[in-house]
């Protein structure tokens, strides 16, 4: 499932304008970061997945936390809403006395790892649109 390239602004994950902004308005700092991004994503997503799969609640918080920054940085605001569902279970989960199985790990993991995988992809057509 993917986000169409005509869809409305607002039916998209990304909004790249704040980045612009931030970054002077310079077109080639965003394609760099994109380029970045594109890179190094899928170790994000697999360090998400074998955290949630092997219950390792410390490094999934690490993990997820790591992802929701590159999130951030795309003002992705759905992929942010569900890594901070995420990590405020775990923050819960990881207190004294909180239920580690308050979540479905695996399954949150997965939705948000497919919410970056959809990120991914619109973040792969404006680097097509948009060459450097």
């Amino acid at each position: 499932m993917s986000i169409p390239d005509d869809a409305p602004p607002e039916a998209r994950l990304c909004h790249l304008d704040y980045l612009r902004i931030n970054l002077g308005r310079s077109e080639a700092a965003v394609q760099r970061l994109v380029a970045l991004f594109l890179m190094n994503y899928g170790e994000l997503l697999q360090r998400v997945r074998e955290t949630a799969a092997a219950a390792e609640l410390p490094a999934l918080q690490s993990a997820v936390h790591d992802l929701r920054s590159n999130c951030v940085l795309f003002s992705a605001e759905r992929c942010i809403q569900q890594a901070r569902k995420i990590e405020t279970a775990l923050r819960d989960a990881l207190s004294d006395g909180g239920a580690r199985d308050a979540l479905d790990w695996v399954a949150e993991a997965e939705i948000l790892c497919c919410c970056v995988e959809m990120m991914s992809q619109e973040l792969r057509r404006y680097q097509a649109n948009n060459p450097a």
